[in-house]
């Protein structure tokens, strides 16, 4: 017998700017699953739980709650029909204890009752498991309790729908069973959930269904069972595979010197990076690996100058150059880094993406100095009509309106204006 259908989404279709974000989509949450939505960046998973909870107003559609017609025009809407989100990015106050975190903003009183807060939070705590005390700081809790904090919060708001985007994405392998264990206590309970995540395995691990988006549009929904990996690859993709082996590689361009590209000797920075090389050649894409906290984003910061350099020496194409910051690293150095945090570091939301993809340009290509004119703009921004993931954005399109992949593209191509 199948479970009730806690939310239906029929014909949902969203745009922005030049963005067809969502054409025609359906989707349906059963009581007691984990659904997971599936898709490349840009896909539309994003914009789909943003029309969920009420962040966006869909253009055309019908969602129905336990079979009531909804529409929400905000996030707190949705929070008092029992539908918790809990995004990648924590939003959570870190300089808060964890009983405060999970029970701010949710009383409209002047005086606050702590012991009783406080107890409410510990019974919470332990009925689902959580390692953490209600008056310790969230600081002093790993990743992956804060995720579960987070979560224990969305689920005493009276949850009924728990929607969680990439909550593995910076978790390591006990902290992801952990709150794999903590998901499938909340689907015992009847609550559905809608899992994001670009970890294939952990899809086949603890969904039960998968609905696959592609371009904004909706590829199918499937039993997790019926599908092996190599198909939900070619769903995604939208290309036949018969092996994953068979997917078409890229040789690296061989370079014709021997003479690297940027060479770091004995690099080290103010930020706790102790010395270490690092070596790249024409053609190579190198990368950094290790858990949260070891040091990979502090590194690629040293090589950037975003933090303090304080030991080392570097050289571009066999010269001896000094990086004293990440202007200088984007004009003189050909370098690029866009952090793992990218909406706090690296994009600008409210802005026009024309303006992002041409400021790193405006005192260095042309004579105007900052007062970049819109016939430039304009000039600069056809250098990018050939790329996929920014092909029908328009001028007004901000990065609000649009993916983290999307962002992360933005990045880099604003990087190689700069060096045009």
């Amino acid at each position: 017998m199948l479970s009730e259908t806690i939310l239906e989404m029929k014909d949902i279709s969203k745009s922005f700017p030049g963005v067809k974000a969502l054409d025609s989509v359906d989707f349906k949450l059963r009581k007691g699953e984990i659904h997971a939505l599936m898709g490349e960046n840009g896909a539309g998973k994003s914009t789909l739980i943003k029309v969920i909870t009420g962040v966006y107003e869909k253009d055309a559609g019908l969602i129905t709650l336990q079979g009531e017609s909804i529409h929400f025009k905000a996030p707190e809407e949705a929070q008092n029909k029992g539908i918790g989100t809990v995004y990648q990015e924590i939003m959570l106050c870190p300089n808060l204890t964890v009983a405060e975190n999970m029970f701010i903003g949710r009383s409209h009183s002047l005086v606050v009752n702590w012991k009783q807060m406080n107890e409410k939070a510990a019974q919470l705590l332990d009925s689902l498991g959580i390692p953490a005390s209600p008056v310790q700081e969230l600081t002093s809790c790993s990743l992956a309790v804060q995720q579960m904090i987070a979560i224990a919060r969305a689920v005493d708001m009276d949850c009924k729908i728990l929607i969680l985007d990439e909550p593995t994405s910076s978790l390591d392998e006990d902290e992801v069973h952990k709150l794999f264990k903590l998901m499938r206590e909340l689907k015992a309970r009847g609550v559905g959930i809608i899992f994001i995540t670009h970890f294939l395995e952990q899809v086949f691990e603890i969904s039960d269904r998968i609905t696959v988006l592609r371009n904004g549009k909706l590829v199918g929904e499937y039993e997790t069972t019926s599908l092996s990996q190599i198909e939900l690859i070619s769903k995604m993709l939208g290309n036949v595979l018969e092996d994953i082996t068979k997917i078409q590689k890229h040789e690296p361009i061989v370079s014709d010197t021997s003479i690297p590209v940027f060479e770091g000797i004995g690099l080290s920075s103010a930020a706790g990076v102790r010395p270490f090389n690092f070596v790249i050649q024409r053609g190579e894409v190198n990368g950094f690996a290790g858990l949260l906290g070891s040091g990979r984003s502090e590194s690629a910061r040293a090589i950037f100058a975003a933090d303090k350099v304080t030991g080392g020496e570097v050289s571009m194409k066999g010269k001896s150059v000094k990086i004293k910051s990440p202007l200088h690293a984007m004009t003189d150095s050909s370098c690029l880094e866009c952090l793992n945090s990218t909406l706090c570091h690296t994009v600008v939301l409210c802005v026009d993406y024309v303006e992002i993809l041409t400021c790193g340009n405006c005192c260095f290509n042309n004579f105007t100095g900052f007062f970049k004119t819109p016939a430039i703009s304009t000039c600069s921004i056809g250098n990018y009509v050939e790329f996929p993931c920014l092909c029908g954005i328009e001028h007004g399109c901000t990065p609000a309106y649009l993916s983290c992949g999307t962002h992360l593209s933005a990045n880099k191509d604003q990087i190689d204006l700069v060096k045009t």
